[in-house]
């Protein structure tokens, strides 16, 4: 496969999806602009890669984009998410990085398998990131448990669906407990 390496603005309106067989690197500096709706950004055999050391931004009121990328590394960047519903799957590499959802956004994350495929209960564990910062006044939800390690919330709004998330650092915000925390 092919690198695509990014060091500008680049702007992704409404595509559909983006199936990608190589890697991308957003370099520092670069920027990533999701907009619109229906965006996916996704792998096709499961060893391609999305290294993120720029900023990833998304403004989509009332729209859904996803990145589901197993090997998606973003400790030296930034994911914005003015408007919308960001969804992060498939992660089985580091999770980290500054996480910032601004009020009414939310940020979805999960881990999965390599057919991306999201569960609330069978989600491979994702591999402690330092340093993972979430902060704004958005939602933050994590979907499925994980051992993770050193958590930071430091704003917005953090729901806890199922179980707690070990290590979390409560310095600010909001945190809600999902129905069928903990088993109800």
């Amino acid at each position: 496969g092919s690198v695509t390496l990014n060091s500008i603005t680049i702007d992704v309106l409404n595509n559909p999806s983006y199936n990608y067989f190589g890697g991308v690197q957003n370099q520092p500096g670069g920027v990533i602009n999701l907009v619109g709706n229906g965006t996916r950004v996704f792998y096709a055999y499961g060893t391609e890669y999305f290294q993120n050391r720029g900023v990833i931004t998304q403004n989509s009121p009332g729209g859904t984009n996803s990145i589901t990328m197993p090997n998606f590394e973003t400790a030296q960047g930034t994911i914005t998410n003015l408007a919308g519903t960001l969804l992060l799957a498939a992660f089985q590499t580091n999770l980290a990085g500054v996480f910032d959802a601004a009020p009414g956004a939310v940020i979805q994350i999960s881990g999965g398998g390599l057919t991306g495929v999201i569960s609330t209960t069978a989600n491979p564990p994702l591999v402690p990131g330092t340093p993972l910062t979430l902060t704004g006044g958005g939602q933050f939800q994590f979907i499925g448990s994980y051992p993770l390690g050193q958590w930071q919330f430091t704003g917005g709004y953090l729901l806890l669906p199922t179980d707690v998330v070990p290590n979390l650092a409560l310095q600010g915000g909001t945190l809600a407990l999902g129905a069928n925390f903990q088993g109800g």
